[in-house]
């Protein structure tokens, strides 16, 4: 005969089930937090991540002649540096090397002691705003007395065959006018341009990036005369070549123009 089933064993088992589907609720709930939690914390560290980098790498500025919180350094002949607030206050011989200084930045943040933002006011983008460069402070600094010293401009001479060049010099005659060879970016060939235009004198100006003949023409003459070709500005005077702007040479030049032609 089949025994029935006691009300207090139907009630255990069935209190057991519940528990444990309140367990297995419990579980998931659990697991469910802890993944929305783990997604919380992922989604709050994204924009950290874009903002630590904008800080590291700063949008670099535009340079021109409107802008503000920014300086410019540049070296004289004394290889003195001089500050200034504008570009227009940068004088013409100097303006090939000027160092920009973003005061909207700390000098750590500019690592001032490593290196400095170097632009050159005579070459610019198509929107007219300064190309800006990165260079090691000691090199440029180096560099740059040594321009200040022989007041040159370095050109790159190209592919000039030196055999030509040779020749050309042999066959070189006595010159007879006033010839200024020049880049149309080179700061010192505007002062020098400016002086004998100042003074009234008449020149020839050759552009040497442009025409290789007059390029050929000007190491010619260096390598007769016995001077390193290899920067701009050069002047014939009549067969005396001045290298750099040698503005006490030059004046001199002028005057004794001036007193043979009364």
């Amino acid at each position: 005969m089949r025994t029935p089933r006691t009300p207090a064993r139907f009630f255990n088992r069935r209190f057991l089930f519940r528990w444990a589907a309140l367990g297995l609720l419990l579980c998931g709930l659990m697991l469910s937090s802890a993944a929305c939690s783990s997604n919380e914390q992922a989604t709050q560290a994204k924009p950290d991540a874009p903002e630590e980098a904008a800080k590291d790498k700063p949008a670099a500025r535009t340079i021109n002649e409107q802008s503000t919180e920014v300086l410019f350094t540049y070296m004289d002949d004394k290889q003195v540096y001089q500050t200034v607030d504008t570009l227009d206050e940068v004088p013409l011989p100097y303006r090939n090397d000027v160092i920009v200084v973003d005061l909207k930045r700390s000098p750590e943040a500019r690592n001032s002691a490593e290196t400095v933002t170097v632009t050159d006011l005579e070459r610019r983008d198509e929107r007219g705003n300064c190309v800006l460069r990165q260079e090691p402070r000691a090199r440029f600094e180096q560099s740059l007395k040594l321009k200040r010293k022989w007041r040159l401009q370095q050109v790159a001479p190209g592919s000039i065959d030196p055999a030509k060049v040779q020749q050309l010099a042999k066959d070189l005659k006595p010159g007879t006018e006033i010839v200024l060879y020049s880049t149309t970016w080179c700061g010192y060939c505007k002062a020098v341009k400016k002086l004998l235009a100042e003074a009234g004198v008449s020149f020839k100006e050759v552009d040497i990036e442009t025409d290789e003949a007059g390029m050929m023409d000007m190491m010619a003459k260096c390598q007769k005369a016995g001077i390193q070709a290899g920067g701009v500005p050069l002047l014939d005077w009549r067969g005396q070549l001045i290298s750099g702007y040698d503005e006490g040479k030059i004046k001199q030049l002028i005057a004794a123009e001036k007193i043979a032609k009364p």
